[in-house]
């Protein structure tokens, strides 16, 4: 086992995402728990995709799947992952941030609250709380692992502000090359961005006249799943290493 790292003056974040559980990649779940239990984090963010939401996708699923891919099932796979980093990282900050497929979660919801409402409606009633105002995180209690859910400005387009210097996305963006969708975000709205979605690792920097941002895709910690047959994806995540003034090096860990 590696000796644990003392990084003397300076702190880190770790940000990963894409796991699509159950579609998690074991070989590079083991190496995100490698560096877990060897290094000392301030901050951890699951940055979206993290379940799949298979059984409630829109698009066509193999039947053979279904029963083993239920949404429950998933919801403990997940939890039981969240649970253990918790517990090799009490002390550090841990968020959880909405990708598109948990959004998927949001749109059953969201559907079958459309079906209720006229007929609630027709007889003084109203809806839930829990249907009006649908919370992912409330849902699958994941404050009982020790994470805290961010799903700001809205479930579908969420932004996490790490330390007022970094914009942590998902993203709704997916450009055809590695690095594409980082630039084009930079170019949009400027300001520092760590993305994912694309299941691409790529970093792309702009240096103006008095500072540089830097806008990162994220990479995957999943399988080859089945809506593409030749995937250009890379697994991987970032770490991140601050010193006293809030300057920042981003640190790729991707394999090749």
């Amino acid at each position: 086992m590696p000796r644990k790292i003392e990084h003397t003056g300076s702190e880190m974040d770790l940000i990963f995402g894409d796991t699509h559980f159950p579609f998690q990649d074991p070989r590079y779940i083991s190496l995100l728990f490698r560096v877990l239990e060897n290094h000392d984090f301030k901050n951890i963010i699951a940055n979206g995709d993290i379940f799949d939401c298979y059984s409630i996708s829109k698009f066509m699923k193999d039947p053979a799947l279904m029963n083993i891919h239920d949404f429950s099932i998933e919801r403990e796979q997940v939890m039981k992952f969240l649970g253990d980093i918790s517990e090799i990282q009490p002390d550090a900050k841990k968020v959880f941030i909405t990708g598109n497929h948990e959004y998927r979660w949001y749109k059953e919801v969201f559907k079958v609250a459309n079906d209720l409402s006229p007929l609630l409606r027709s007889v003084g009633m109203s809806l839930p709380d829990n249907l009006e105002n649908p919370n992912f995180g409330d849902i699958i209690r994941l404050q009982d692992v020790g994470w805290e859910f961010w799903d700001k400005p809205n479930p579908e387009r969420v932004i996490y502000p790490l330390r007022d210097r970094i914009n942590v996305a998902h993203g709704w963006k997916a450009s055809k090359h590695s690095a594409y969708t980082a630039k084009n975000i930079l170019d949009e709205f400027g300001g520092s961005w760590i993305i994912g979605h694309t299941h691409r690792y790529g970093i792309h920097y702009h240096t103006y006249k008095n500072r540089r941002e830097v806008g990162v895709e994220n990479g995957c910690l999943c399988l080859d799943l089945d809506y593409t047959s030749t995937p250009n994806w890379q697994r991987g995540f970032t770490i991140i290493h601050w010193d006293q003034n809030k300057r920042f090096r981003i640190e790729p860990v991707v394999w090749c």
